[in-house]
């Protein structure tokens, strides 16, 4: 994280938790969070500790460069809330009345059945996958082409 992501995330789990930062670990667990890092190649550091005097601190250099108070910074203590209209679509209203029951019986299930695979909620899912990160961990030995891929344990 950036220090707007471990700003955002420091402050907004020490208003709603009444203290703490982004994972917050029993102390003396700390080792234990590290190594299911480890496991896993991903980084851990303690940045912190939790208080409970309702203020977040930050020090560069061992120098107090922040102390403001949490509910100042997050929503319902200070911080801006955006509401965006909404309502509901029409059309569900309609659906919701539907009965299943009145429903005719197709006469070609053969061509429901191909109407079925047709659609995009059925077909082939590529389109999802391909526009994201193929590799788990670079263990990955064969990347996945339809809906499975194979991937190597670590150590092995």
């Amino acid at each position: 994280m950036g220090a707007a992501g471990i700003t955002c995330s420091t402050s907004g789990m020490s208003a709603k938790g009444k203290g703490g930062m982004l994972i917050v670990a029993k102390a003396g667990y700390e080792d234990r969070v590290k190594a299911i890092f480890e496991k896993w190649d991903l980084e851990a550091e303690v940045i912190g500790h939790v208080s409970s005097d309702g203020r977040l601190k930050m020090k560069m250099s061992g120098e107090v460069v922040v102390d403001i108070a949490v509910d100042s910074l997050v929503v319902g203590g200070g911080a801006s809330v955006y509401r965006r209209r909404s309502e509901e679509p029409s059309y569900l209203l309609e659906l919701r009345q539907l009965e299943t029951d009145e429903i005719p019986d197709p006469s070609d299930y053969n061509a429901i059945f191909l109407r079925l695979l047709s659609s995009p909620n059925i077909t082939s899912k590529k389109w999802v996958y391909r526009q994201y990160d193929k590799t788990v961990r670079t263990n990955t030995l064969v990347q996945c082409i339809s809906d499975a891929a194979v991937i190597r344990l670590k150590g092995t």
